[in-house]
């Protein structure tokens, strides 16, 4: 793809890109892309089953097929991000007990920030903030007492991960723009700032509709397949509450909530980008992965109480056994 005009960027993917068509060509490309992807895919659900649980993996599994999965390899500037994303997403899993009562990967979030920044070309850069977040909270729930940690606590760490992980990528971008502006003689840093306009607000050619825009994007993840598998879920829970009342009751707690805090992220940046969203709709729409997730590791985690044969780490087990 040229990328002229594109200064602002980093283009960091380049790194991996003209080395690999030194020995091959793209199609090939594409088919190491998949590789890596259902590779990284497969580890990550064999360690949510064996440190989480098997409805948490299965919630990880699904939203992927809601935003296609099996597509991404088809472009490598598609799959740049979601193979960043992954492979955070290993690291977090991979953290034991005890460092993840410690830590709160702010450095790490920072990081995975700027690796973002400096690969991708704003497709959806949040998921490496937005799913990795999820998959943190989601093992830190099963391992405090829901006492033990107020939801404020929660939601002042989620605040502070955002703040983190937006200073790597805000950083990463600017000093792009600062260095392109010494190293062309050109000033980088104004088409930088006329562009963010741009993806906001719009212009004559290009008019905004934020309402069109949000139901483009929605209407996309929340296809006819799509949303019967959504319906065919939550009524599943609701059958499950019906049954298992006081078990259910147990698990929606203060606690468990802070879950459904990451929802709306998608929605924020939607509406900070909204020309960008609008007019790339078409793959904006995967950064409702993080929606899909949230909610889907929410009805996860109150229903993977009932079974006996999900595995549980979580120290409100003993406590929700007693009122069965």
């Amino acid at each position: 793809m040229s990328i002229n005009n594109y200064s602002r960027y980093w283009h960091g993917y380049q790194i991996f890109l003209r080395p690999l068509l030194i020995f091959i060509n793209y199609g090939s490309i594409r088919q190491l892309y998949g590789i890596v992807i259902m590779l990284l895919l497969g580890l990550n659900i064999v360690l949510m089953v064996k440190k989480r649980d098997s409805f948490f993996a299965l919630s990880f599994f699904l939203s992927f097929y809601f935003v296609r999965f099996y597509s991404f390899f088809l472009s490598m500037q598609f799959s740049n991000v979601f193979i960043v994303m992954l492979a955070f997403n290993l690291f977090i899993l991979t953290r034991n007990d005890a460092d993840l009562k410690t830590n709160n990967y702010y450095l790490a979030f920072f990081i995975v920030g700027s690796i973002t920044n400096f690969i991708d070309l704003l497709t959806v850069p949040m998921i490496t903030l937005g799913v990795p977040l999820i998959t943190l909270l989601y093992s830190k729930i099963k391992l405090y007492h829901y006492r033990e940690k107020s939801i404020i606590q929660f939601f002042k760490e989620i605040l502070l991960t955002i703040f983190s992980w937006g200073m790597g990528y805000g950083f990463t971008w600017i000093n792009k723009w600062l260095l392109a502006s010494v190293i062309l003689k050109e000033n980088t840093i104004k088409v930088a700032i006329d562009q963010a306009i741009f993806r906001t607000e719009g212009n004559k050619a290009y008019p905004l509709d934020r309402i069109d825009m949000i139901k483009s994007n929605a209407g996309l993840i929340l296809d006819k397949l799509n949303f019967l598998a959504l319906v065919l879920a939550v009524l599943l829970v609701i059958f499950l509450v019906i049954y298992k009342k006081k078990v259910i009751k147990g698990r929606v707690n203060p606690q468990s909530i802070v879950l459904l805090f990451v929802s709306p992220f998608p929605y924020i940046w939607y509406l900070a980008m909204s020309n960008h969203s609008q007019i790339h709709y078409w793959f904006t729409y995967r950064l409702q992965i993080i929606t899909v997730f949230s909610l889907f590791s929410f009805l996860a985690y109150i229903s993977s109480q009932l079974f006996p044969i999900v595995k549980l780490k979580d120290d409100n087990a003993n406590e929700i056994n007693q009122l069965k």
